[in-house]
């Protein structure tokens, strides 16, 4: 190796022409240790083989399935929406009863009271149990659609994109 400092007498063969450092010995100059190529894809079991067309990398086809995985994404998106919908109708319906603006004697308010009761109840009674009772002012849903916020947002940032 030569110093940086070589090129400060400009002697024959020495200083501006030369390089700062040279490759091991017995290595070619195309080939460089510890590098790969952006150009290369690593195939399991087979190492790391040249792409014929680098534009093909971006659309590569995953091992899983694109519509499937699309399918799989939006009917989970959707059914949150929808328990998110159904839980913000439970609590405005609860809010209805306990200030005997609508009243429960009706059979179209009990069945849609009961229905929306059966729905979220199964999800809202773990999380009564870890809270604190706060009397008439109940938490849990509001622990509940936060989650189901967080869960949505984690999934459009993490879920393969389409």
């Amino acid at each position: 190796m030569t110093c940086a400092c070589d090129d400060v007498g400009g002697g024959a063969g020495r200083g501006i022409g030369r390089p700062i450092r040279r490759r091991p010995p017995g290595r070619s100059a195309g080939r460089r240790t510890g590098q790969v190529s952006p150009l290369m894809l690593r195939v399991p079991g087979k190492g790391w083989r040249p792409l014929r067309n680098p534009l093909r990398a971006a659309v590569a086809k995953p091992p899983w399935s694109w519509p499937g995985m699309i399918a799989l994404y939006l009917l989970i998106n959707t059914i949150l929406d929808l328990f998110f919908w159904v839980l913000i109708l439970s609590a405005i319906l609860s809010w209805l009863v306990a200030f005997n603006i609508v009243n429960t004697r009706n059979r179209a308010v009990y069945l849609i009271g009961d229905f929306l009761y059966r729905i979220t109840e199964p999800v809202l009674r773990p999380i009564r149990r870890v809270l604190p009772n706060l009397g008439g002012l109940d938490l849990s849903p509001i622990v509940v659609l936060l989650a189901i916020s967080f869960i949505q947002n984690l999934m459009a940032q993490y879920w393969p994109r389409f």
